[in-house]
């Protein structure tokens, strides 16, 4: 039945056969990938659920998602494709043809280049012996170490378009020179798939921390990628102005995988302000936002509500000497001596540092969310 089916879908680029003796019954691309939904083989022929399916995943249509210039997240490792034959016909191969451009403009006559797919195994006892149903002649072909990077790309978004052909004999079994494709049924742009670039940024966030741990502050964050990263200078601040180096951590340098660090403040006062200071090999540098920790502090005087739309009050502002409103890497947006309400309506939606200093020259500050 699987070769009935696909007989109908293959163009034979042959006009001495009416009758295909040799094709396919599976093709998958296998993609590497630190994003969802991951490393693995993607299905062009049949899809996810067959049971002569190769992977877990469909290629057609599937977004690769947003990976970092030069991260080498993103790579086309090869492909797999299941054939069968007849005792009197040949197969002698396959090929992965794929392009990349970007989205939206494709090319009058796309360039492919194209990846070999070699023998790697015969059907034996109605399975083959790495995985999956077969039967009479079908073969298994599969090459995975192309190791295209696809985050070589400039800034953009981009699609992938790969196609597949089988060479072969229709009437000799140690002959090739003849062709069958799997493109999609004939689709103008074979099987596509979508990815983005990025510029590359030194350092993603996964978070960053600051936690009293009663004799000393806890400073911690991880990041997701790091590109070129020399070291960390942690600083610290009690007015946002002034900063001071405590710490200097070793970065990872290139990475991929998740990154944890962390470092302790012993000399703890009231309320401490932390960021990062990201070194690249470079001597360049980029802040991390600002985190603070509060230390017995004086908390009678607390803003609400938060989230805010349009006003934030305090309660028992009569106990404050003065406030600040800064954003989350420390730039002034107000200031003022009591209050009871601010104004929020004019501003962007997103996180506020409310830093509020009462009567006792203690100053606690508070993450408002303005929606």
């Amino acid at each position: 039945m699987k070769r009935l089916l696909l007989g109908i879908a293959i163009v034979l680029f042959v006009s001495n056969y009416v009758f295909a003796a040799f094709g396919y019954f599976g093709t998958a691309a296998n993609i590497e990938t630190t994003l969802a939904p991951g490393t693995g083989f993607y299905n062009m022929t049949p899809l996810a659920g067959d049971p002569n399916a190769i992977g877990a995943n469909n290629y057609q249509g599937t977004d690769f998602g947003c990976h970092t210039m030069n991260s080498g997240t993103l790579k086309l490792l090869g492909g797999e494709i299941k054939t069968w034959k007849d005792g009197g016909s040949n197969v002698c191969g396959g090929t992965l043809f794929y392009t990349v451009y970007l989205s939206g403009m494709r090319p009058a006559s796309p360039i492919f280049n194209n990846i070999n797919i070699s023998f790697l195994e015969n059907c034996a006892g109605g399975s083959f012996p790495s995985g999956g149903p077969c039967g009479g002649n079908d073969q298994k072909w599969q090459s995975l170490g192309a190791n295209i990077d696809l985050t070589t790309y400039a800034p953009g978004n981009y699609t992938l378009e790969i196609y597949y052909s089988i060479e072969g004999n229709n009437s000799n079994s140690s002959a090739c020179g003849e062709f069958v494709f799997d493109n999609n049924g004939g689709a103008a742009d074979n099987y596509t798939a979508t990815f983005k670039i990025d510029a590359i940024t030194p350092v993603r966030y996964k978070f960053v921390e600051a936690q009293n741990r009663d004799d000393y502050n806890l400073i911690s964050w991880s990041t997701t990628s790091e590109v070129n990263s020399d070291y960390f200078s942690v600083e610290k601040s009690t007015n946002l102005k002034d900063w001071k180096e405590i710490a200097q951590i070793s970065a990872a340098g290139n990475s991929s995988t998740d990154q944890y660090y962390s470092t302790k403040d012993y000399e703890i006062q009231n309320t401490q302000w932390y960021r990062l200071v990201q070194y690249d090999f470079d001597r360049s540098f980029s802040f991390s936002e600002i985190v603070f920790v509060q230390n017995e502090l004086h908390r009678s005087a607390l803003p609400f509500p938060n989230p805010v739309y349009d006003e934030l009050f305090i309660s028992n502002f009569e106990e404050i000497k003065s406030y600040e409103l800064r954003t989350l890497q420390g730039q002034l947006i107000i200031k003022g001596v009591r209050l009871e309400r601010i104004g929020m309506t004019e501003l962007e939606q997103g996180y506020f540092l409310l830093i509020l200093e009462n009567k006792l020259g203690q100053r606690q500050t508070h993450k408002i969310l303005k929606i």
